[in-house]
């Protein structure tokens, strides 16, 4: 929990950044100005850029989120960084589901005597909640926890599905709308990964995905450390599965949720909690069946000291236990697939809540299902801090003896 409110403290400082750089273009030939007026509150910035509030001119009490990329890096060529724009725009605008956030449009400000490169802003649904501070409340039940945990895989479920993998899933890209429906944004690191096999050309048995379609593997380490899957950082020009380590990710998020913190800060033999859960020395190396037999019989208080996944799994829910592990596999070859996780069947008697789409009049009409067994918490910026520091007070009192 300390670790998770360093990190919360973190997360509030790069909220609360805010520069010249991030303002709206305020002149009239702006389009963006036309239609959206002035800069609303800023709600978010990392490393793809800042996300601000603006309301709609035509109708005031529509307000949506505009997110405002970042200049290109030195090192980044133009059609780089053009691609993970107009990644993030498109997959929001046509995949369209309930847990991906939507976008309206996407707009560039050409250079001008006041910007002096061209800028791109994106317009989206505004979800008010922050994922990150709902999990930091410590409020989540574990049935709230489950019907989170499925509505982030249907999201990656619906983009695996139309051949692109996330690589970037964490607490931080997931907001919450006020029904508790959760939606995955950032898609700036999303990749495809199938491609139509050509005829007559061998395939190699690992990239094969299906009769039609041949697997594209990604490279670089894209994506927040404690969230990335083992392979992902070895060095190889062979390259990864990105459908594997959308896996992985999925239940490090599961895991950051029941236990209101990160499982280990990186996964390398360098990071102990990840050493000891993968079961290998400080080289990397597995451990000899020798010595894993001599760790078993060491006991403390007359119990076996868990070793390797079990370390972990023993914290978490039973009945996750073992889907958690199959998505935790060293082995990416091994680890689940995305349809693996969607058969499981504890997977499968989650309750969630999820929205219904009917036909009336000949027009769509969209309500959400919310599940009987349980309800969500949600919580604001403002309230997670009246949370944390009631905590804090209370630890106080009880430390004095009060």
């Amino acid at each position: 929990l300390k670790r998770f409110l360093k990190k919360l403290k973190h997360h509030e400082n790069e909220k609360s950044e805010s520069s010249p750089k991030n303002m709206l273009p305020q002149h009239s030939s702006s389009d963006l100005y036309k239609k959206y007026g002035g800069l609303g509150k800023l709600i978010g910035s990392g490393a793809s850029g800042s996300v601000n509030l603006v309301t709609s001119k035509t109708d005031p009490n529509e307000i949506f989120a505009v997110k405002k990329f970042r200049p290109k890096l030195p090192n980044e060529s133009e059609h780089d960084y053009k691609v993970k724009v107009k990644n993030e725009f498109k997959i929001g605008q046509y995949l369209n589901h309930e847990n991906l956030i939507h976008t309206i449009e996407l707009i560039k400000e050409n250079g001008s005597k006041l910007l002096s490169d061209s800028e791109y802003y994106i317009i989206m649904e505004y979800c008010p909640f922050d994922f990150f501070n709902l999990v930091m409340s410590g409020l989540m039940s574990q049935e709230e926890v489950c019907c989170y945990f499925k509505q982030i895989t249907n999201g990656v479920a619906h983009l695996h599905e139309n051949g692109i993998a996330h690589r970037d899933l964490k607490l931080d890209n997931c907001v919450v709308n006020q029904e508790g429906i959760l939606k995955l944004i950032d898609f700036g690191s999303a990749v495809q990964f199938r491609k139509e096999k050509t005829p007559n050309k061998p395939v190699a048995e690992e990239d094969d995905i299906n009769e039609n379609y041949r697997l594209l593997r990604a490279r670089g380490v894209v994506g927040s450390d404690p969230y990335l899957s083992p392979e992902v950082f070895e060095p190889s020009n062979f390259g990864y599965d990105p459908r594997t380590a959308d896996i992985w990710s999925i239940a490090v998020i599961f895991c950051c949720m029941i236990l209101k913190r990160f499982p280990w800060k990186i996964p390398k033999a360098s990071d102990p909690s990840y050493r000891s859960f993968a079961n290998i020395d400080e080289n990397n190396n597995k451990l000899s069946e020798q010595m894993n037999e001599n760790f078993d019989n060491l006991k403390i208080s007359n119990n076996k000291h868990p070793k390797g996944p079990d370390r972990l799994l023993r914290l978490l829910p039973t009945e996750s236990r073992n889907l958690i592990k199959n998505m935790l596999e060293i082995d990416p070859k091994k680890r689940n697939l995305i349809d693996d996780v969607l058969n499981n069947l504890f997977f499968q008697s989650i309750e969630y809540c999820h929205v219904i789409t009917k036909t009336q009049d000949e027009k769509e009409v969209k309500t959400t299902q919310k599940s009987s067994g349980h309800s969500h918490h949600l919580v604001t910026e403002e309230d997670l801090k009246k949370i944390t520091m009631e905590k804090e007070r209370a630890k106080k009192l009880k430390d004095s003896g009060v």
